[in-house]
């Protein structure tokens, strides 16, 4: 079994996909859910429901997503597909430290890397710091995915309604 870290956090391989579900929103659609629908509309309206379910989840990560460089930002992706059990979404940033801002770090040691020692500008003084390591506090875990997510699932039937309303005035 392997082992991966987020801050000083360490990840099993079982609890990996956790971490995955943390940072992206799966949308589904299949099933039961699908006989229900008439073939001929299902074909139409599914679709456009995806498209509207994952604009409004973007948004909504957008929304609660901290942005300093905007690199998480940036990377937000969506990828929708569908085959004959069903229609699926998934919503999320790629940026490679997203996981330490959905679940935060705990307190650790920073060291140089590309260097002898380490330099920052110290903001209350604005001199500059030359160390050879640095004690960083930790970060407090940002859910915004699941802020979205929790968003998504209150407006859910909202959602099919406009999805629907729109096919339908075309």
């Amino acid at each position: 079994m392997w082992m991966r870290t987020i801050g000083t956090k360490r990840i099993s391989a079982s609890d990996w996909k956790w971490v995955a579900m943390a940072i992206s929103v799966e949308v589904s659609v299949g099933g039961d859910e699908l006989k229900e629908i008439p073939k001929r509309i299902r074909n139409i309206v599914t679709p456009r429901f995806m498209e509207v379910s994952t604009e409004f989840l973007q948004s909504r990560m957008l929304t609660y997503m901290p942005v300093k460089t905007g690199e998480m930002m940036n990377s937000l992706t969506t990828r929708r597909w569908g085959n004959q059990y069903g229609y699926f979404a998934e919503v999320g940033p790629t940026a490679t430290y997203t996981p330490y801002v959905v679940m935060g770090t705990l307190p650790h040691d920073i060291y140089p890397v590309n260097a002898r020692v380490l330099h920052w500008v110290d903001p209350s003084t604005g001199m500059d710091v030359f160390a050879g390591k640095a004690r960083h506090p930790g970060t407090k875990p940002n859910p915004f995915v699941s802020k979205a997510r929790a968003d998504y699932q209150e407006e859910l039937d909202e959602l099919w309604s406009i999805a629907w309303e729109e096919e339908f005035k075309r």
